[in-house]
């Protein structure tokens, strides 16, 4: 009853942060144009690298480990400033036209950063709801007023300046505190070896992540320079409709996490298996089935319905995206055994992989066929890693119950 109690909040938490950012896109399109959209989308797609980068995936680590909440938090602060300065240098360089909206995206999201590692104190107490009450709160305030703004004023500027407002006043007045609500908790002095052992592990992750992006980026940098922002923001609205998915593996994925961590302590193999291959990956199936089936029959309708005519006619890169996202959810489960079975100096190899593919493969599929090629783009690359990821875990995993049962023989 406690995992569905935490699943329900941090599920329900993530939908309505999903649905909050779908309605800024919706709203962006109707009372802006594909254009802004486009643009938008291109200043997410460039942060995203840089910001996973300075992530780290700290929450996830102090949740599978023991050290002081103190590191991490020196480590978010000093990463945070890193991913601010390559942000403004890579999108002044390369995007100077869309600086200031690249900038303030990044912000955006380096405040999400902060958030982010104060979670993580309620999340290693299994305590999800706390996390889920808080994140719906801010998500209600930042639609509110980035909606607002946008909508009597038509400025994307000052819309996001609004967000990045209401983020500063949450992360300072509420999310901070969470630090010092927790009895159990004791403020101690930054260990540096600590430190430095954290970043150790920390960095691969966040190579990791920042390559990862890039792969699920690099079709709309592609995108972009072959056909323009406008088409991009065709592309990225559709993309948005299958979300709510990804969030839901999402939710699933930060309940079992805990428990594969604590399962790998316990040195109980085969109980993670069966985690990973009947429950994660049946949920990942059903869900990912019932988005195809819903974009095949209904794929045009809901995009006439939620962006106009305009968008309609894109009803078969729906389809595509939708497969590209099956196909995700199940290596996402993957990604999350390897995380919580210590195995991560693997996952920077995958990645490596699937990049040294992703650019001659966009490239290629782009340049011949536009925006459907860039749906294409993603399905390959998706299924490229979910082999890979499903191969070394079964390597890693065989191997762990093979030495567990020869100690026990």
């Amino acid at each position: 009853m406690k995992i569905i109690k935490n699943l329900s909040w941090i599920f329900f938490a993530n939908i309505f942060s999903a649905l909050g950012k779908w309605l800024i896109i919706i709203l962006i399109a109707n009372r802006l144009s594909p254009v802004e959209v486009g643009v938008y989308s291109l200043a997410f797609a460039v942060s995203a690298p840089i910001i996973l980068f300075g992530n780290m995936k700290l929450r996830s680590l102090y949740i599978t480990r023991e050290e002081n909440i103190e590191d991490y938090i020196l480590i978010r602060y000093f990463m945070s400033l890193v991913v601010l300065f390559l942000l403004s240098v890579i999108s002044y360089i390369f995007y100077n036209q869309y600086f200031i909206i690249v900038f303030l995206v990044g912000l955006a999201k380096i405040l999400d950063l902060q958030s982010d590692i104060f979670y993580a104190v309620p999340h290693k107490k299994n305590k999800l709801e706390i996390i889920g009450k808080i994140m719906i709160c801010k998500q209600l305030c930042i639609l509110i007023g980035f909606s607002y703004v946008l909508y009597f004023w038509g400025n994307l500027t000052l819309a996001l300046l609004t967000q990045i407002f209401i983020q500063v006043l949450f992360v300072i007045f509420i999310e901070k505190k969470l630090i010092y609500t927790f009895k159990f908790l004791t403020i101690k002095k930054v260990n540096m070896v600590s430190f430095k052992k954290i970043l150790w592990l920390g960095v691969p992750l966040g190579l990791v992540q920042m390559i990862f992006s890039a792969n699920v980026n690099i079709p709309r940098y592609v995108l972009e320079y072959f056909e323009g922002p406008k088409v991009l923001g065709f592309f990225s609205a559709i993309m948005y409709i299958i979300t709510v998915s990804n969030l839901f593996m999402n939710s699933v994925s930060q309940v079992f996490l805990p428990k594969i961590s604590r399962l790998y302590k316990d040195k109980n193999y085969k109980k993670i298996k069966e985690i990973t291959y009947i429950y994660l990956s049946s949920t990942a199936l059903v869900l990912g089935f019932l988005m195809i089936i819903l974009t095949y029959y209904f794929g045009e309708t809901l995009l006439r319905i939620i962006y106009g005519v305009e968008y309609a006619e894109y009803s078969q890169v729906l389809l595509v995206v939708s497969i590209s996202n099956a196909i995700g959810l199940l290596s996402w489960n993957f990604d999350t055994a390897l995380m919580g079975i210590n195995y991560i100096t693997i996952q920077l190899k995958i990645v490596i992989i699937v990049l040294l593919l992703s650019l001659p493969v966009s490239i290629f599929l782009i340049s011949s066929y536009g925006i459907v090629g860039a749906a294409f783009s993603l399905a390959i690359l998706s299924f490229i890693q979910l082999v890979l990821r499903l191969l070394f875990f079964n390597i890693r995993i065989k191997s762990l119950i093979e030495n567990t049962e020869k100690v026990i023989g």
